[in-house]
């Protein structure tokens, strides 16, 4: 099988940040669903830093967050150079956060690569925790992609587009991405 990512903002550190809701009710609302569909927000919508409990000032976010799994969120300097990459397998949709733009990357490009048959599932057999692969379905070519299986929680990369991206952000300095093998976490 040829190698297969996925893609995750770097977990939350204890020097970094995360971006969160500004409205409460945008979290059950399905604005920032991860299941591949195009969106038509009819607002804007709106992020903030999230500030942990008893702490008067946010972390410092890196130029690629998240807001919910399965999403990546693009500071100005990452779309600057992924943009025209990302969007050939998704839209970038700006958000607004502290006064001016942050891009949510909603994945549209969907494909079918997950075997469900051979998949470890959950105890009512439903859902999956650790999926297993078609082989021949995934893509040698460079891809961002989502599965419909897994769609809400899962980004994918080929390898061939993980080994273009890695050293155009290592010569960009640009941070926040992480890639791990799939169905390994």
């Amino acid at each position: 099988m040829p190698p297969l990512w996925e893609i995750s903002a770097c977990p939350t550190t204890s020097m970094y940040g995360a971006y969160t809701y500004a409205n409460r009710e945008d979290i059950i609302s399905p604005l920032f669903a991860t299941d591949g569909q195009k969106k038509n927000w009819p607002a804007r919508p709106k992020l903030v830093p999230g500030i942990e409990p008893h702490k008067k000032k946010a972390k410092p976010i890196l130029p690629i967050g998240h807001i919910a799994v399965g999403s990546i969120v693009l500071q100005p300097q990452a779309v600057s150079v992924l943009g025209d990459f990302l969007c050939q397998f998704g839209e970038l949709l700006d958000v607004e956060y502290e006064g001016g733009l942050v891009y949510f990357y909603n994945c549209t490009n969907l494909l079918q690569v997950v075997d469900f048959a051979n998949s470890k599932k959950s105890s009512t057999g439903k859902s999956i925790i650790r999926p297993a692969f078609l082989s021949d379905a995934i893509p040698a070519s460079p891809a961002i992609f989502k599965d419909p299986l897994t769609a809400s929680t899962s980004l994918y990369i080929t390898d061939a587009a993980r080994q273009w991206m890695e050293p155009v952000m290592a010569a960009h300095k640009l941070a926040g991405l992480w890639f791990y093998e799939a169905g390994t976490i």
